[in-house]
């Protein structure tokens, strides 16, 4: 590919806002250094919106996580990224957990309470699949 060095950094900053939301495309280019380029994304079979693939629900209930800790003494719930509950005890700091909001099941180690979302958030259907787009940079 041997395009002025401007005009390539125009096509491929325009090539990834096309990864914003609502949008949400997926940009792959060639290795090889072809002038194809593959965008690919999640919708929902029924009503076609973004599927989101970030988003998580409890593997148990099936509700969204809130991206959420709590401390099992005292019940505070913290952001995602407090470590130690302030609370409860101040010599003896209480570690927060990740728990679900709606079952209370805790993720304890390596065993995974939240997993990837199963549902459209829009509609509800539990069925997604692909969109691809294939171009040339000229």
């Amino acid at each position: 590919m041997h395009l002025p060095i401007e005009k390539k950094k125009d096509i491929i900053l325009s090539l990834f806002e096309q990864t914003k939301r609502p949008n949400g495309w997926e940009v792959y280019l060639p290795l090889e250094g072809g002038n194809e380029f593959v965008l690919v994304k999640a919708v929902c079979s029924k009503c076609r919106k973004y599927w989101s693939v970030d988003r998580k629900e409890c593997f148990y209930c099936k509700s969204k996580y809130y991206r959420v800790k709590i401390c099992p003494k005292c019940k505070t719930v913290y952001p995602e990224n407090v470590i130690w509950c302030n609370k409860c005890s101040k010599s003896k700091k209480t570690k927060t957990l990740k728990m679900c909001l709606n079952c209370g099941k805790i993720q304890m180690g390596r065993e995974r309470v939240f997993v990837p979302i199963t549902f459209c958030t829009y509609c509800g259907n539990r069925e997604n699949e692909f969109e691809f787009k294939i171009g040339k940079i000229d």
